[in-house]
Parts: C-alpha cells; sequence; structure tokens
C-alpha cells in the first residue's frame, strides 16, 4: 500500500469518529458516502488526487467519507463505522479533449436507495492546453467567494436536508378522543412534511410510542420493543391504537422523526433510532367497568438428548433438540352484581359478570431439530430433519358458562382489613389458532454403488387450541372459603384493595413430544397468572 493511500486513508479516518462523538458536534443528521468510481484517462496520480479532493471538499463534522473495509488495515478497521453509507459518489476526469473545451471534471452524488437515486453533480471545464488538472482544483479550492468547496460546505445544509426532507410535523387522526379500556382505535398520521412544509420523502421513518397503551402494527424497535418503527412511504401511515387496562386516565400518542434513510434489506427497521417528537395526540380513557382483569397462560415444552450405540457392525448416532413455546393474554372486563357477607369466615365476597373479552396477545412457535448418523462397514448415511412452527389467526373461543354460576368472577375480601384474599376467575377461556409446519429434510451418504445426496420439504397447516387454563386444582385445605378455589387465584401481590396480583406453575417430565424417552430428557412447563384491577369501590 502506497504512503499516498495510507495518508488519504488516515485522513478519512481522522473524520470518521464514533458516532457518539461525531453527534456531540453534528446538529443535523449523521451521513456517510463511498467513493464509488473514479474515472480518469489522465493516470493513477490524478485518480488518486481526486479522492483527495472530494474528501478535502465534502467531508463535515456530519458528513463523511466511508473508506470501503478491506482497503483498510486491519489495525484502523474498528474505527470505521459499519452501518452501510447513505450515499456514493460517482467522478471522472477528462484531459487532452479535441476542441475548445480541452479538460472537464465531473463529481456525481447519488442516493443508496432501493435504486440508485440522482441527487447533485458538479462539473468543471477549461480550454487550457498546458495546465489540465491542477486548474480545476484550483476552481475547487482557489478560486476566493467563487470557490466550488466553498458554496458546498456543509453540504448537509447546502444539499442534503432539501433532497432528503426529513420529517418535521405529522397530524395524528383517531377514531375517539375517549375511549374505554383495552378498547381499540385505528390511528392514521397525515400531512408528514419537512420544516419547509414539503411532503416528506418516502425513504424516511418515524417512530411511534406511548406511554400507557399499545402501538399494535410496525416494526418493534431492538432498543425498545414499545416503540414501533414506520417507513413514510406513501406519505400515510395507520397502525393501531390499544388503551391500557391500568386505571390510567388520560394516554398519550408520540410520534419521533429520525436519522435513518437507507433501504430495509441494509438497515432493517428494528435498528431506528428516534430524534426529535414531531408530533403527540392525547386520549382520554373512560371509566366503562367495574373490574379488569389481565390473565396469562403459557406452555413451554423442550425435549433433547443425544444418544450413541457402537456394535460389531458400526456405530449409530441420534440427537434430538425440541422446543415448543405458547402464550396467550386476554383482557376481561367485568361488572359487578353483588356482595355477599361470609360471617363465618369473616369474609365477604363480590360478585361479577363479564361485560367483554379480548385477546390481547398470543404467539406459538416450534424449533426442532434431528440428527442421525448410520456408519457401517462399507456404507454410512447421515440425516438433519429441521421443524419450524408458527401459530397465526388467533382467535378467542367462547366462554362456556357453568349453569347454576353466580358469577364469572369471585373476589374474596377480609372483613377487618378490606384487603383480597384470592380471586376466582371462573372465565377459563381457550384460543384457536392455525398452526403452520415448516418440515425441511437433508440426507447424504455413501454405499454401494457410489454416494447419494436427498432434500425434501413440506409445509403442513392445522387448527390448534390452546386453552387458558389454572395449573394447580383445587381442594386444598385452605384457611378460608376460598379452599374450593385453585391456589393459582390466591393474592400473592398488590395492594389488595385497587389492585391484586397471583400466578401458578407446575413442571412436570412425563411428556415427550417425539416419544424417545429412551435417550431425551423432557420438561413441559405450564403457568398461569392474572391480575385484577378494581376500577370502582363502593
Amino acid at each position: 500500500m502506497s504512503f499516498f493511500t495510507l495518508a488519504l486513508i488516515s485522513k478519512m479516518l481522522i473524520f470518521q469518529p464514533s458516532l457518539t462523538f461525531a453527534q456531540t458536534r453534528c446538529e443535523n443528521c449523521y451521513r456517510a458516502a463511498v467513493i464509488d468510481e473514479v474515472d480518469t484517462n489522465a493516470g493513477g496520480i490524478v485518480e488518486r488526487s481526486i479522492l483527495g479532493l472530494i474528501a478535502e471538499a465534502f467531508i463535515s463534522h456530519c458528513f463523511h467519507i466511508q473508506c470501503p473495509i478491506e482497503v483498510i488495515p486491519e489495525e484502523f478497521r474498528y474505527m470505521v463505522r459499519t452501518k452501510p453509507p447513505e450515499y456514493l459518489f460517482r467522478a471522472s476526469f477528462y484531459e487532452k479533449l479535441p476542441g475548445e473545451i480541452t479538460s472537464r471534471m465531473e463529481i456525481q452524488l447519488y442516493y443508496n436507495g432501493k435504486t440508485e437515486e440522482f441527487v447533485r453533480s458538479w462539473s468543471t471545464e477549461h480550454d487550457s492546453k498546458i495546465v489540465y488538472y491542477r486548474a480545476h482544483r484550483n476552481k475547487w479550492f482557489h478560486s476566493g467567494e467563487k470557490s466550488i468547496a466553498r458554496k458546498i460546505r456543509p453540504i448537509e445544509l447546502t444539499v442534503l436536508n432539501d433532497f432528503e426532507k426529513r420529517p418535521w410535523k405529522c397530524d395524528i387522526s383517531v377514531e375517539k378522543d375517549e375511549i374505554c379500556p383495552g378498547d381499540e382505535i385505528s390511528v392514521l398520521l397525515t400531512n408528514i412534511h419537512d420544516i419547509a412544509g414539503k411532503q416528506s420523502r418516502e425513504f424516511n421513518r418515524v417512530v411511534v410510542q406511548t406511554i400507557h397503551g399499545e402501538i399494535i402494527g410496525g416494526t418493534p424497535l431492538e432498543l425498545d420493543q414499545n416503540y414501533k418503527a414506520f417507513q413514510v412511504e406513501g406519505g400515510t401511515i395507520t397502525f393501531t391504537y390499544r388503551a391500557p387496562i391500568d386505571g390510567t386516565k388520560e394516554d398519550s400518542i408520540y410520534v419521533y422523526n429520525s436519522c435513518d434513510i437507507l433501504r430495509q434489506d441494509l438497515y432493517p427497521l428494528s435498528k431506528t433510532l428516534l430524534e426529535d417528537k414531531i408530533a403527540e395526540k392525547k386520549i382520554r380513557i373512560k371509566t366503562c367497568y367495574d373490574a379488569i382483569a389481565k390473565i396469562t397462560g403459557k406452555e413451554i415444552i423442550t425435549e433433547k438428548g443425544e444418544m450413541t450405540y457402537t456394535g460389531g457392525a458400526g456405530s449409530d448416532t441420534h440427537k434430538t433438540d425440541y422446543r415448543r413455546e405458547i402464550e396467550a393474554t386476554v383482557h376481561v372486563m367485568f361488572e359487578r352484581m353483588k356482595t355477599l357477607s361470609m360471617p363465618v369466615f369473616n369474609e365477604y365476597l363480590e360478585y361479577y359478570k363479564v361485560k367483554s373479552i379480548k385477546l390481547a396477545s398470543f404467539r406459538a412457535k416450534l424449533q426442532e431439530w434431528d440428527y442421525s448418523y448410520l456408519k457401517k462397514t462399507d456404507s454410512w448415511n447421515e440425516v438433519t430433519e429441521i421443524w419450524t412452527g408458527q401459530g397465526t389467526n388467533p382467535k378467542l373461543l367462547s366462554i362456556k358458562i357453568i349453569p347454576g354460576q353466580t358469577g364469572q368472577a369471585i373476589a374474596v375480601f377480609d372483613k377487618k382489613t378490606k384487603k383480597a384474599k384470592a380471586v376466582n376467575l371462573l372465565t377459563a377461556g381457550g384460543v384457536e389458532y392455525k398452526w403452520t409446519v415448516k418440515f425441511d429434510q437433508e440426507g447424504r451418504g455413501e454405499a454401494p454403488p457410489g454416494p447419494h445426496h436427498f432434500t425434501h420439504s413440506d409445509t403442513k397447516e392445522d387448527k390448534k387450541i390452546f386453552a387458558i387454563n389454572t395449573v394447580d386444582g383445587p381442594g386444598k385445605t385452605l384457611p378460608h372459603s376460598t379452599s374450593i378455589f385453585s391456589p393459582d387465584f390466591l393474592v400473592t401481590s398488590g395492594d389488595g384493595v385497587y389492585f391484586m396480583a397471583g400466578s401458578g406453575k407446575v413442571i412436570t417430565d412425563n411428556f415427550s413430544p417425539k416419544r424417545k424417552e429412551s435417550f431425551s430428557q423432557c420438561s413441559t412447563e405450564k403457568t398461569y397468572s392474572w391480575e385484577f384491577r378494581r376500577m370502582k369501590i363502593e
């Protein structure tokens, strides 16, 4: 590597500080470009000089030239930003041209989008028959007020801001300004404009957040799953807002802009970083129910093992790794029916009936890997099988009301402390969902008359039901009237007056999904958790 190239790389690296350091000096969005091509008939010295010209003319605190990683010595690579560049430079210089104009130089800037988009070009011409490249360089740096570099700097203000049109404000429209806890409403973002009032470009991103509720839609950020990223695209963004069930009286939807403009295959939406708040919408949450419950059921089944058998005829090895997870959460809204005194136990009971029940979240997934290897004296065979499962289209099944049941939830309170001991949630429900399993198999081996290799893939769909039930049964001796309840319903946290919660968990090893008990270790873990919030207290 030549001294000139090393010097150029060093110069570029000096202006490629860590992102944190750069942002302390950059008041705009941090951008990078690569010099994609330099075409010239003037030889290698001029070509390298053009590289230096571009670096010297365009680098600022907010814009730098990114070196291709392959040309940077190993010891310097830690200094280089790993994020792909947003822009590309292409340059050309031709001298000894026929005619009045004897030399011409052009530098073009392109946006690194889905398709490369031309942004701006700068060109110089000269009629000297003696001095060629140096005359063009003088126009860039030594022409006083007419200097091209002077007019360009800083490029983020003179060129990029107007090209990118980063979101600066937008309108937030909602179906209703006042809703009940747990309700879902459609939200529309429109009029996404830049600081000059122009329509924001499609490649820009915005991030949406709510403090107490939930944003349904968009891509969760890696840094915080409660923030959702969207691309501006056509200028209209739609998502769903779900109101909180924690007794909050007012919530807000916030929209932030972002400096990230790369296409998603180069920089995923999940990596988006938010910048400035550009819009806010308040949502009022009214009291519509006497009580609200959040109930979650979860099941995790695992199986893992390995076995090798060796005999006179050869060896046989089997390995398996299986994991299936299912989790569902429902929100249940109640109306109080009556209160019943229980003087024998120094308690009183509050009876509730269901007003509405909604599926708040659901996920079901499977990951399974099986491997077998059979070796004999004159042959061997190896097979790998992978199953990947996903649950979609969940639908909450209707609640079954038990005949003679006086309430679908019964809260047991101590008469003296007026705090809850247990909440019997008789609203055990289930979720029906579409279960899709993709199967991939690959085998290879060797046996007379020669080697073999095969692959096979298949996809199967089925309907499944996941029941949200307690995991520990009733009938255990308990020091109050709740002895007929499951211990899962005992209050273990909360203030016992406005908020109470409990849970149960069981772990067993008597189920084998693959039925390979001879060598695998199995585990089934079931959990049931609940929260109960009294919205009105008489």
